[in-house]
């Protein structure tokens, strides 16, 4: 693949999503901040565009994962179910059994 620039801000996104997955409990965003070394302000932003999409969740005055991480992942699997069952119809039509 061609390379291209990586942006930051997408970088930063991942950087809270990961942080806020590896945690057991609601966390506030001056902890999600101090963690990923960006000021509270940016983290916020951030935080606010993540809810709307429903990737997070607001716990009071914290934050912690949201169903939309399950539906990506949901898709995903359903993705890999479709392509193993169309990949087993090629084989048995081959004449392979697996």
């Amino acid at each position: 693949m061609k390379s291209y620039k990586r942006i930051k801000a997408d970088d930063l996104v991942m950087d809270i999503l990961e942080y806020l997955s590896e945690q057991k409990a609601p966390v506030s965003g001056k902890q999600i901040s101090a963690a990923v070394k960006v000021p509270y302000s940016t983290v916020m932003c951030h935080l606010a565009t993540l809810g709307d999409r429903g990737l997070i969740r607001t716990v009071g005055e914290c934050f912690e994962m949201g169903t939309g991480m399950a539906a990506y992942y949901y898709r995903y699997t359903a993705r890999l179910e479709n392509r193993m069952a169309s990949d087993q119809a090629e084989l048995k039509a081959l004449g392979i059994k697996n």
